[in-house]
């Protein structure tokens, strides 16, 4: 028999640190620290337990390495106290070295930095539909830096100082054990990219600047089998991948499964046969009693009126709901109360869609707009459709085919333009069909608040057909 299954996850990081400022005698310092973190999380049960790997190699740009010059020369990448003279390394006499003699030779300057590769246990502290959170337990937080040189007198100078591993240290006003990603459907995982700066101790008036980039896949899933009193997972279930990659794709398709699932639970039992599991029943009835939709309790066959001779047949009934007004309000609380990296409004029409979501540091309103290969094919775009686009200032992404773009700046938006934007892309790019399945699904900050929660009863009310938590349904051009 089959029980529980596992899921397999492979990411990476790769980023880089940019340090810029002045030693303690007004020295340029500058140095630079390439790393990768590569990632690997399995998930069963529930739990998750994962490790990483660390690769990373400081480069000193500044003070640059010369072969004769004047004090402080390469040390004045320390700070004051941590070069001396080594006279004799037998007899273990040190002496201090002043690095303000400017009569002082210094030749032969070698310097060394380096962080070993690093293993350790990776955490995942969330995890959800739409993000994953991972921390890096034991992560160096500093790494060293050695000088030596020969000093004009024959004599050795030694400098070392543990410099921070940019905002991996403690001691970084911008700590950062853990990184956080969002759902991508562009890549279906979880991705973030990263652009931050941040002041620090020493150098003096010194910068961290981080640029990078973190992805995170699911690879594999299996399932289980207990037999002889164990349990083994014995083989891959590709096909449970391709399903899910599918219905990523195609959103399209679950509401189309969940409205068959539906009608044939309730002809099975309009026929008074046993064709349907009493279970099922039961539970439709719960979840359209919800709904506030009649339920299959007491249903007999339905009655079906045929127009009469030269009557049109009948059309889709308006609803109450007023999606329009939803997207305005919904885009304004993006930006007055959205989280940088969380906040994101998806429209799903008919198994195409539109991302919006707000970036805070940079005041921009990002819009995101799938092409062919996340849309259904009666929805691919022609080059007067691509035209379309244009001429609103949406653009194929830099790298991309598929997803076309643009930045609004909220100091100068118009959100009620956006909007209609938005809504002519729908029927005049994208094509959809009147009486599509529509949702707006919103995620504002990464756990729920009262804030969040009075967003969501608000967007209740101008979307009032069906909600499934932070989703909202309608149907497409009736209201």
């Amino acid at each position: 028999m089959t029980g529980e299954g596992t899921e397999r996850y492979e990411g990476f990081m790769d980023g880089k640190f940019t340090v810029a400022g002045k030693g303690f005698l007004g020295t340029l310092i500058e140095y630079e620290i390439p790393f990768e973190i590569k990632m690997w999380i399995e998930k069963a049960k529930d739990k998750f337990k994962g490790s990483y790997t660390l690769t990373a190699n400081p480069i000193i740009n500044k003070p640059a390495l010369t072969k004769v010059c004047q004090s402080p020369g390469i040390f004045g990448l320390f700070p004051a106290g941590r070069c001396c003279f080594q006279s004799d390394p037998k007899e273990k006499k040190v002496f201090h070295w002043d690095p303000k003699d400017d009569s002082t030779l210094i030749m032969l300057d070698t310097v060394i930095s380096k962080i070993d590769k690093k293993g350790g246990v990776l955490e995942v502290t969330q995890h959800g539909n739409d993000w994953m959170t991972v921390r890096f337990v034991d992560m160096p937080g500093k790494f060293s830096v050695f000088a030596t040189a020969i000093h004009d007198l024959s004599d050795d100078i030694i400098g070392e100082y543990r410099f921070d591993f940019g905002f991996f240290s403690k001691d970084s006003p911008k700590h950062m054990d853990s990184i956080s990603l969002q759902f991508s459907r562009k890549i279906l995982g979880f991705q973030q990219t990263f652009n931050d700066q941040a002041e620090m101790r020493y150098p003096k008036n010194g910068t961290t600047t981080l640029r990078g980039v973190a992805i995170i896949r699911k690879t594999e899933s299996f399932y289980s089998v207990v037999e002889a009193g164990g349990t083994h997972y014995v083989e891959q279930v590709s096909e449970v991948e391709a399903a899910r990659q599918l219905f990523l794709e195609h959103p399209e398709l679950l509401e189309k499964i969940q409205a068959a699932a539906r009608a044939e639970i309730r002809r099975g039992k309009a026929k008074g046969e046993d064709l349907v599991a009493p279970h099922y029943v039961a539970e439709l009835d719960k979840l359209e009693q919800k709904e506030g939709v009649p339920t299959t309790a007491g249903t007999s066959h339905p009655k079906v009126v045929k127009p009469a001779a030269g009557e049109e047949k009948p059309t889709a009934i308006p609803t109450t709901s007023r999606p329009f007004e939803g997207l305005v309000y919904a885009i304004e609380q993006l930006i007055a109360q959205g989280k940088d990296g969380y906040n994101a409004c998806l429209l799903v029409v008919g198994g195409c869609w539109i991302s919006i979501s707000f970036k805070p540091k940079r005041k921009q309103l990002y819009i995101q707009v799938a092409g062919d290969k996340y849309i259904p094919k009666k929805s691919a775009l022609k080059p007067e459709h691509v035209k379309k686009l244009e001429t609103m200032r949406i653009k194929r992404e830099d790298g991309s085919i598929d997803i076309f773009s643009i930045h609004h700046d909220v100091a100068t938006i118009d959100i009620p333009q956006i909007v209609q934007n938005v809504f002519q892309i729908f029927d005049e790019v994208l094509r959809v069909s009147k009486g599509a399945v529509a949702y707006l699904q919103y995620d504002l900050v990464p756990k729920p608040t009262p804030e969040y929660e009075a967003v969501l009863a608000t967007l209740a009310q101008f979307i009032p057909d069906r909600r499934e938590k932070k989703k909202f349904y309608w149907r497409w051009g009736t209201s």
